[in-house]
């Protein structure tokens, strides 16, 4: 039947006498929500699909095909596998991602030498839900949006025009190519001129446009000469309801409306059209592909090769049973999940209360069977469980942030977790057919909260808790609701209710923790986080929040281990990095937290926060430019934010940028002139371009803001000191130490003054303090170098320690500053080595007059006098002290 030489494969067909082309790529067009009989070529009346048609007429039809779920993201699961739900895990679109234990089409093929890619139209097929395995390339990242929902659909033409350009780039490549169109998922918004044409029928309007999108696809890999060694297949992933049994959309019945999909397989070489009423279903693709291609099937796969079937064989139609579930009502509102066994001729569903229909008599499944033909029944019954208590699949969950569940919640998906249920779990349970009217109810009211209509949104929730005073979901919206009309208060009420009446549903936790977190209330906040975390440990989005509380608080060292505790891809997002970044940054981390940063800007270039801290986690380490050129990044992102200004400005301060710092400075506190910070800096900037009135006015500043601000207290006190206002200066550095004991700055710039205004004791104490913080500064050693040598008391005086340091102090500055060499000079002389205080004098001397401080050189010559005649110098005893300035 099939013969596979090295790297191609060549399909013969023994009954025509001929070689078959050879098929060396695949093409699997994936069209979302599309019902079987809304096309022309399945029987609707309208002229709503000319180019699947096209291929029909070229290929096979298979007209009885059944989809595993009426759900996007499971359906295209068991697509891509050849696996029905139980096995693969995927339930829903809420949350679940592919397990990476599961072989794709994609990778079967990469294994064998293709290429793959992958084209997706929908936030529900994100690359994080793990269906990219084996994909070379996975586009999932829209450049034009569908403005009708938030962030989640690729509109066709685009999807068609970024198809094509990758058939053009991989033209001489084998390869499989899989493209998703998702248009004829609600709201049903065609385009012109299919909007015109289908005015009455929006949803035949938007199968027409994925039609002409699904051509323009074909029809480039006829102009690339492509399409006569392409095995083309055409599908959809689920059909819609559309008001039938009360449902207008899909996900919640399993009735034949929402799992009947067309299937069209197009091979190159055959002309004639031929369809066929073997029952089959999307678990069937996989094993089919891999007939024509003559590769062994996995064995995991349990969908079945239908090839014969396009080789224009005749196989025997033979009884089968699909198996379709639903857990969306369970999910919603905790009643019974369905599940259903389709033959070709029959259909059974478990619930509360069961259903049995005939298909080809009753395709509308209106005329429930179940006690005219319950043996008939009680068959197909036992049969769907030991489907169902077979299962292999455990589900996995996708790391979801707030961001990721608007996105879902706007395609229809309500996004809440009241458990599962198994086999015949809905004894105890409401029946779904209960519960439809309820589940129109809610679809409208997460329609009208969308849109923004909150007055609607709230009357309408108000009537469902009357109708379900146990609906927790009610108080959530009610929370939400409150919470866009910036009524905290009022969110703070709803959610506590939904806790009240739910202590074990995470998503009340979550929202209370936020309104908290908000309000300030971080203790609070931190318990709900961590409550909602301890009902969902995989919760990623509750992790970071909980992380950022933990890191406003100071506890940089819990947060960390917040997101390092994190399972799975818990720390994929932007701010998960950004936090944890934040977090061991704090602790002086910084190499680890630059690579969080990084990694956080992998995910989101655009983020501004994540700019400004690795900006400030560079210049910690002194890669000024660097953290210049993510500073100036974020500001072209956020222009407004005065914080970074205000780091910009302090980096291009310590680069000697000087101008522009002041710029920047000013900007920052333009924008904020409560940030006592900025003022501070911009005090020190103006400082450094001799402005010494503004910079004081700048320090005042920051000190009003914060009159703890410890470094403004320093600086304007060395103003102070500079204008001679001694003790003015000596209250400001006082001050500075009182907030922060260990400022050695401020003890020496205090001892300073304090040895200025006479007080050689205190100002002593003041000096060591000084040098006990920085053991190896000349300053502070040089002065009680002096203090020791030169005190009129002999108590006090200390020549072999003044000499210790006195040499010390020179050595650091390299026998070159006066100063320095005057006090060693003294130092030699109080112990009694007058030889060498005069040659140090004499080389002081020097260099005080070869710097032109004439007044500093003579007062270094009196004492040279001195140490000439064997008298070492003594400070007067209560004169004031010299600056030697």
């Amino acid at each position: 039947m099939l013969a596979a030489t090295a790297g191609f494969t060549v399909w013969s067909l023994g009954s025509c006498g001929f070689r078959k082309p050879e098929i060396r790529n695949v093409l699997l067009i994936s069209i979302d929500t599309l019902r079987a009989d809304h096309l022309s070529s399945y029987g609707f009346a309208r002229k709503t699909t000319p180019n699947l048609d096209a291929l029909a007429r070229e290929g096979t039809l298979f007209r009885n095909v059944i989809s595993p779920v009426p759900m996007t993201l499971p359906a295209h699961g068991s697509m891509l596998t050849g696996t029905i739900p139980p096995h693969h895990g995927l339930h829903d679109n809420l949350g679940g991602r592919l397990p990476d234990s599961s072989v794709t089409l994609a990778e079967i093929l990469k294994d064998r030498g293709f290429t793959t890619g992958a084209i997706v139209s929908s936030f529900v097929l994100d690359s994080r839900f793990n269906l990219s395995q084996g994909f070379d390339t996975y586009d999932d990242r829209f450049e034009k949006v569908h403005t009708i929902n938030y962030l989640s659909e690729r509109k066709g033409d685009e999807t068609a025009r970024l198809a094509r350009a990758w058939l053009e780039e991989h033209r001489r490549e084998r390869f499989f190519l899989f493209v998703h169109f998702y248009d004829p998922h609600e709201d049903y918004a065609p385009p012109e001129p299919f909007a015109s044409r289908f005015a009455d029928d929006r949803y035949a309007g938007e199968v027409a446009f994925a039609d002409h999108c699904a051509g323009q696809v074909v029809e480039r890999l006829r102009e690339l000469g492509l399409l006569e060694s392409t095995l083309v297949v055409i599908t959809g992933d689920h059909g819609e309801m559309l008001g039938e049994h009360g449902e207008l959309t899909h996900q919640f019945f399993v009735y034949q409306s929402a799992l009947k999909v067309p299937l069209i397989f197009r091979a190159p070489g055959r002309r004639e059209a031929r369809q066929v009423d073997q029952l089959v279903g999307l678990v069937d693709i996989l094993p089919t592909i891999c007939g024509v291609l003559g590769f062994r099937v996995p064995a995991p796969v349990q969908g079945e090769d239908l090839s014969p079937w396009l080789r224009g064989e005749s196989p025997r139609l033979r009884e089968r049973g699909l198996f379709a579930e639903s857990f969306a009502p369970t999910r919603y509102y905790g009643a019974s999940p369905l599940f259903a066994l389709v033959t070709k001729d029959r259909k059974y569903i478990e619930a509360p209360r069961p259903e049995l229909y005939d298909l080809e008599r009753d395709p509308g499944e209106t005329v429930n069977l179940l006690e005219k033909e319950r043996p008939h029944a009680e068959v197909l019954r036992s049969e769907l469980q030991r489907i169902v208590e077979t299962r292999t699949g455990k589900k996995e969950s996708a790391a979801l942030d707030e961001d990721a569940r608007r996105r879902l919640s706007s395609l229809g998906y309500l996004g809440r977790g009241q458990g599962e249920g198994g086999f015949g779990s809905g004894g105890d349970k409401e029946d779904p057919k209960d519960l439809i009217g309820f589940y129109r109810s809610d679809q409208k009211l997460a329609e009208l909260t969308r849109a923004g209509n909150h007055k609607e949104a709230r009357a309408l929730c108000e009537k469902m808790l009357r109708e379900r005073p146990g609906f927790v979901d009610g108080y959530l919206q009610l929370a939400e609701i409150a919470v866009a009309q910036a009524d905290p208060a009022g969110a703070v009420r709803q959610y506590s209710k939904a806790i009240e009446l739910d202590p074990k549903a995470e998503r009340p936790h979550f929202g209370l923790a936020n309104i908290l977190a908000t309000r300030g209330e971080l203790d609070q906040a931190v318990a709900h986080y961590q409550r909602a975390l301890e009902i969902r440990p995989e919760f990623a989005e509750a992790r970071v929040k909980l992380a950022a509380a933990l890191n406003q608080q100071g506890r940089f060292g819990e947060a960390a281990r917040t997101l390092q505790e994190a399972r799975g891809g818990q720390l994929e997002s932007a701010e998960a990095s950004l936090q944890l970044g934040l977090a061991l940054a704090s602790q002086g981390r910084l190499d680890e937290a630059i690579n969080h940063y990084r990694r956080a800007l992998a995910r989101d270039p655009s983020s501004a926060e994540a700019h400004s801290y690795l900006g400030s986690a560079l210049g910690s380490q002194g890669h000024l430019d660097e953290a210049i050129e993510h500073f100036e990044q974020a500001l072209r992102t956020k222009p407004d934010l005065a914080q970074v200004h205000q780091r910009l400005g302090t980096a291009l301060k310590q680069r000697g940028r000087m101008d522009e710092a002041v710029q920047h400075l000013r900007e920052a506190v333009r924008l904020s002139p409560g940030l006592a910070e900025a003022h501070l800096q911009l005090g020190l900037a103006l400082k450094q371009l001799g402005k010494l009135n503004e910079a004081a006015d700048e320090y005042r500043r920051a000190l009003s803001v914060n009159p703890r601000l410890a470094a403004a207290h320093n600086n304007l006190g060395s103003l102070l000191g500079l204008e001679g206002r001694l003790p003015d200066a000596v209250r400001h550095f006082r001050a500075a130490l009182q907030v922060d004991p260990d400022y050695d700055e401020a003890h020496n710039n205090l001892g300073l003054a304090l040895r200025m205004m006479g007080e050689r004791d205190e100002a002593l104490k003041h000096f060591r303090a000084a040098l006990r913080g920085r053991p190896e500064w000349p300053e502070p050693m040089n002065e009680i170098a002096w203090i020791l040598a030169t005190h009129p008391d002999g108590r006090v005086r200390d020549p072999r320690e003044a000499v210790g340091l006195a040499e010390r102090s020179a050595e650091l500055t390299g026998f070159r500053q006066p100063v320095i060499l005057d006090t060693l000079a003294a130092a030699y002389a109080a112990s009694g080595d007058f030889d060498r205080a005069v040659a140090t004098a004499q080389k002081a001397t020097a260099l005080a007059a070869a710097g032109h401080s004439e007044r500093l050189a003579g007062e270094i010559g009196r004492r040279l006098e001195l140490y000439r005649e064997k008298t070492p110098f003594r400070e007067a005893a209560r004169a004031q002290a010299e600056t030697r300035r």
